[in-house]
């Protein structure tokens, strides 16, 4: 049996333990599609259909709480969105609806920012929005027309520049006095 003993006390016993750890949750992010939405507008043209811009929560364990705000909203701006605090589950996309009203602007550039702020390592996410509005604006420069005469047909030319050409004239009323 001494023998046997002394066999054995010359190996080594390496033992391993392995240990597994589970994978840390991944920090959320919000992910917006374009951090950039762009209208152009020719004045007296058609308006270009509305935008969604898709945001998505990168995260497989955390949801995303979530608000949107637009310091100062400009009237030509319109946005479907709510004011509430909005939620994200893990892994879920949602989306902004983004559309302009250019009917009263001037020729010009225009810009602002939609934010969206909450509990996301990005925090605030944001994205720009730009309108390009082109040609000047419309001026009738017909200041004044001259006096019909009952019975005869009349016809005069107005004037106008600027806005898009060809100009369409129309009555409001064909009742005179």
């Amino acid at each position: 049996m001494k023998k046997i003993l002394s066999s054995f006390i010359g190996f080594a016993v390496l033992a391993v333990m392995f240990v597994i750890a589970p994978n840390p949750a991944k920090a959320a992010s919000l992910i917006v599609s374009d951090a950039f939405a762009s209208f152009n507008y020719v004045k007296g043209g058609i308006v270009p259909p509305a935008y969604t811009a898709h945001i998505s929560n990168n995260s497989d364990s955390q949801t995303i709480n979530y608000t949107i705000s637009i310091p100062n909203q400009p009237t030509w701006l319109n946005t479907a969105y709510n004011t509430n605090i909005l939620s994200l589950a893990p892994l879920q996309t949602g989306g902004i609806g983004i559309s302009i009203d250019p009917t009263n602007l001037s020729a010009g550039t225009y810009t602002t920012t939609i934010y969206f702020t909450g509990n996301f390592t990005n925090s605030p996410a944001s994205i720009s929005v730009t309108l390009n509005v082109t040609g000047s604006n419309l001026q009738i420069t017909t200041a004044s027309l001259p006096n019909a005469i009952v019975g005869q047909s009349y016809y005069y030319q107005l004037q106008a520049s600027g806005g898009t050409a060809p100009y369409t004239w129309s009555t409001v009323s064909t009742t005179y006095s």
